[in-house]
């Protein structure tokens, strides 16, 4: 049975997600489901159940041009690491924390204090010309009290 796309007439590749367990050195089949969220659902359940070592979830497409079956990870669940990869996206996602997390620990390591901003020249040659002129009235006072 062929399924076409609404917008483009083509046909549209099968696609089924299956749920499988790792028990006793095995992956095994439990269930197939039609959409995402369901598989997702099932698989969060046993999770909880804590009944099995591994759990995912597999989006297997057969794609009828090529005659294959294309397999994705959807989701995994370890019970030694409690490892979840559910999308690429969170996958992404969970690489850009790592990255400013180990970014601000960087920043915290002695030895790595902020540093301010260097002033410009215009800026040294204004404090350069406030300090003389400071100076200039100090003596000009100091002459003045020794004059009077």
């Amino acid at each position: 049975m062929q399924v076409f796309h609404k917008k483009s007439g083509r046909p549209r590749s099968m696609s089924v997600f299956e749920l499988h367990v790792y028990k006793n050195d095995n992956w095994l089949w439990i269930d197939s489901f039609q959409n995402k969220a369901a598989a997702l659902s099932a698989a969060f359940h046993l999770e909880q159940a804590r009944r099995f070592s591994a759990i995912r979830v597999v989006n297997e497409a057969y794609d009828d041009e090529q005659n294959v079956f294309n397999q994705k990870l959807i989701y995994t669940w370890s019970a030694s690491r409690e490892k979840r990869v559910k999308d690429f996206e969170t996958k992404k996602y969970l690489e850009r924390v790592r990255r400013t997390r180990k970014k601000k620990l960087q920043d915290k390591l002695p030895g790595k204090e902020k540093q301010q901003p260097k002033a410009n020249k215009k800026t040294n040659k204004v404090i350069l010309i406030s300090c003389a002129v400071v100076t200039v009235f100090a003596l000009l006072n100091a002459l003045n009290n020794l004059l009077i």
